[in-house]
This record gives structure tokens, C-alpha cells and sequence, in this order.
């Protein structure tokens, strides 16, 4: 994660090498893993993500384009935590709600699409969290701009066996499944669906939001099958809004 945070993406020969070796040996590698890492991380950088004409590489993202390690906070029934503060000039409105694992398996229930699995609803449902108001607060590996359109990145170097067929993205849906990254890349897109809508004029989420890349490291290069290692998705715009919606207390 450090290596990729790091790394000029367009200029990754010129950098690599020195990157990769302070890093080793900042979190106390050995020397001997500086080539195949960087040989792994070039092979990352090379990946298509998405066909087009030219087809989408985290090769061609400048750095002037990229938001690294972006934080965020999420406030979670913020009319209750109003409240908790004593801060609350008028009565809450009798709809606001803490967060429980059956109100976010709701909007999964109703609104997500291929790929999540029709199944996954259950899978959130079964959290069985305590009901909470407050912040949920999170990092996104990257979030970048391409065309006029902005993406999520998430760095996965999950060990899901050791052939490139192990990371094909069946294998990669029933390791989004088990790990909840589904309920986590939603988190995600709301995270930047705020963001945005507070920084770019006229901001429209179908015009605007780009999609979601889970990028399982270990199983990338370019010489693999098309979209080996690389989940994405673009959530709709209405599970997104409704997500929002919950987070909120509505």
C-alpha cells in the first residue's frame, strides 16, 4: 500500500527501484524481495482496468489527478447525536433512526445489482452489530479522476492461491462476499458522493461518479485473461442515496 501511495504512477521505472528498497527496509524486509516487487507493482500499473480507446491503466493516472489514503467521516444519526450534545434547538423528527445491520440489509435488499450477490442482504443482516449513532470514520486507498469522472480504489493483496486462475473474477466475488468489501466499497462511494457533491459544481452522480475498482495485487498483469485480479462495479445511484440516507437516520 505504502509502495503504491508513494509511487509516480507515470514514471514508475524512474522510481521504483529507490521507493521499494526504502520501504523494505523501513518495515524490515529483506533487500532480496526489491526486484519481484517491483516487478509486481509494474505489472499492477500495467493492468487494464476498464477497455477504451485508450483502454483505463492506473499507468496513465497522473499524480496531479489522484487523492491518496483519502479520510472521511461519516456521521451516523447526526439528529441523535445533535441531541446527546444538548445541542438540539427543535424536536427530533420522529423518523430519525440509529444504524442497525437490518436497515443497511434493506437497502441491499432493495436496490443492489449485479455483481453482489442476491444472497448478500442476508450476509449484512447477519452482522448483528449493536445499533449506533455516531461517526464511522475510513480511509480510501485512492480515489482518482479520469475524464471528468472519479474512481475508488481499494489495493486487496489477499492471498487466493498461487495460479493466476485463482484470481478470476468468480473467485474474486466469493472473496468480496466473505471479507463484507461489498458493504465496504458502499461506504466508500457514499464517503465520495458527499465529498463531491460539496467540491464540484453541478454535481450529478451519473454524470460524475466513475465506479469502484478492488484491485487484488497478487493476481494482476498484463499478459493474464482480461480482468484478472481487477473487481469493479458502479453502484446505482439509488442504493447510494439510500445508503446516505440510512447513515443519516432518515
Amino acid at each position: 500500500h505504502q509502495v503504491l501511495q508513494d509511487l509516480d504512477f507515470e514514471a514508475p521505472d524512474l522510481q521504483a527501484t529507490e521507493v521499494v528498497a526504502q520501504l523494505l527496509g523501513r518495515f524490515g524486509f529483506e533487500g532480496k524481495w526489491a526486484e519481484p516487487l517491483s516487478r509486481a507493482i509494474a505489472d499492477v500499473l500495467a493492468t487494464t482496468l476498464a477497455d477504451g480507446a485508450p483502454p483505463l491503466r492506473l499507468h496513465d493516472i497522473p499524480s496531479s489527478r489522484r487523492l491518496n489514503e483519502l479520510e472521511f467521516i461519516l456521521p451516523v444519526a447526526d439528529e441523535l447525536l445533535i441531541e446527546r450534545l444538548g445541542e438540539a434547538t427543535r424536536p427530533r423528527p420522529q423518523s430519525t433512526a440509529l444504524l442497525t445491520a437490518a436497515r443497511l440489509a434493506e437497502v441491499f435488499a432493495r436496490y443492489a445489482a449485479l455483481p453482489v450477490p442476491s444472497g448478500y442482504a442476508q450476509q449484512v443482516r447477519d452482522l448483528g452489530f449493536s445499533a449506533l449513532a455516531g461517526f464511522l470514520r475510513g480511509f480510501i486507498d485512492l480515489v482518482f479522476e479520469h475524464d471528468g469522472r472519479w474512481y475508488v480504489v481499494d489495493y486487496k493483496s489477499n492471498m487466493l492461491g498461487p495460479q493466476a486462475q485463482d484470481y478470476r473474477p468468480p473467485k474474486l466475488i466469493e472473496a468480496m462476499s466473505q471479507h463484507h468489501y461489498f458493504l465496504q466499497y458502499h461506504l466508500y462511494v457514499v464517503a465520495l458522493h458527499r465529498y463531491l457533491a460539496s467540491r464540484v459544481p453541478d454535481y450529478d452522480y451519473d454524470r460524475h461518479f466513475g465506479a469502484v475498482y478492488y484491485l487484488f495485487l497478487r493476481g494482476m498483469a498484463p499478459h493474464h485473461a482480461h480482468h484478472n485480479g481487477v473487481f469493479h462495479d458502479r453502484p446505482p445511484r439509488i442504493l447510494i442515496e439510500r445508503l446516505s440516507a440510512v447513515l443519516a437516520g432518515e
